[in-house]
């Protein structure tokens, strides 16, 4: 291919006004006629097979961008298939953890998709994080071996990665979700939102409506999870603008592990009581939403403004259809779920690495006129 050639060929691509309806389809062929070698050596370049000098495949991989070129699907999925490509998806699976059995439903679905292209991804959940629930995630990873890429709730990243090496099993790569693990190098990308501006949006949406609020922090955590702390920086960072609204409290779970909500609706309740100047509730990491009945009931004739995260659950949308929650603010599960392993299969199958280092979800604000047309 000529010189001339290939710049038709690339104006051709890239002009609609000859055709908008047509894509041109760059092939091994073109590419190697235009680097002026053969589509054997082409083939090597594109699929890591070796066998090519630096300069050449420096040269071809420089045509291919240059040209568009996209492997096919066809091809794609043929190779998937000779693969038997295997992935991980390892989730947390707590009754009381709606959000996240969302974020493994579209998981499923997602492997469901990717089972046409040969994959099988194997599912993992883990419900507390005890000795013997770890025990059990040790024994599914050591049964897996042939597990070639893992999505991931990055706390148990760590533990993934210590043993594989533990069982001299060789390192895979990793995307995480929903909490991201502090050295980035150490996985391919994180799907998940940014919890600062969680945070940020819940503390603007309560100076919105009082922005000289008294308010109280409640979170089903101890104080240590990321999103919860980064959530809390977010709030108190954008407090600054709002010099009157106040802080009067933050209540964490004292026992996470046997999820002791009882003794977090006393503590509500009795904060509550005690302090009848607070009109305002951020619940940062909710799941028991029978705390906006707590507050409700203890709050009294107080108008008491109430924000959580997070919408899943039937319970928690009636809740905001009749005022016990004012708003609340997501983040995309479902995309936590899907995005994770469609990011593995494109690495895996294509050598395709995510275009960013951290895919965000989208936050956004739900209030009870956003559900009023819905069943």
């Amino acid at each position: 291919m000529t010189h001339e050639h290939a710049l038709w060929r690339m104006l051709m691509m890239t002009d609609n006004t000859l055709n908008s309806n047509e894509k041109m389809v760059v092939t091994i062929q073109d590419i190697a006629e235009e680097v002026g070698v053969s589509r054997g050596t082409v083939d090597r370049v594109l699929n890591h097979r070796g066998r090519v000098s630096k300069e050449t495949e420096q040269r071809v991989l420089e045509v291919a961008g240059r040209l568009g070129y996209q492997k096919s699907m066809a091809g794609t999925a043929l190779a998937a298939r000779r693969k038997k490509l295997q992935l991980g998806f390892i989730y947390i699976d707590n009754p009381a953890a709606a959000f996240h059995r969302q974020i493994y439903e579209a998981a499923v679905r997602k492997g469901r998709e990717l089972a046409q292209y040969g994959v099988t991804v194997h599912s993992f959940g883990l419900r507390y994080f005890t000795e013997t629930e770890l025990e059990r995630a040790r024994q599914f990873i050591v049964d897996h071996p042939d597990i070639s890429g893992y999505a991931i709730y990055g706390s148990f990243a760590g533990f993934l990665r210590r043993t594989r090496e533990e069982n001299g099993m060789p390192e895979v790569p990793i995307v995480t979700y929903n909490i991201d693990i502090e050295n980035p190098d150490e996985r391919l990308c994180f799907v998940g939102c940014d919890y600062l501006e969680s945070g940020r949006i819940a503390c603007g949406l309560t100076a919105i409506i009082n922005s000289c609020a008294r308010v109280l922090i409640v979170s089903e955590d101890t104080g240590d999870v990321p999103s919860g702390k980064q959530r809390l920086e977010g709030f108190a960072r954008e407090k600054e603008r709002y010099p009157q609204m106040q802080i009067a409290g933050t209540i964490y779970l004292q026992n996470p592990v046997f999820m002791d909500r009882e003794q977090l609706r006393r503590t509500v309740r009795h904060k509550l009581l005690q302090d009848p100047d607070i009109d305002a509730v951020y619940l940062m990491n909710p799941s028991d939403y029978s705390l906006c009945d707590v507050i409700h009931e203890a709050a009294g004739d107080r108008k008491m403004t109430v924000i959580t995260n997070d919408l899943v659950t039937a319970e928690q949308m009636q809740m905001l259809r009749d005022g016990r929650i004012t708003a609340t603010i997501t983040q995309e599960p479902e995309k936590q779920g899907k995005k994770p392993l469609e990011i593995l299969f494109r690495y895996l199958t294509m050598d395709r690495k995510p275009e960013h280092d951290w895919i965000k979800t989208r936050l956004s604000i739900t209030i009870r006129q956003n559900l009023e047309n819905e069943s």
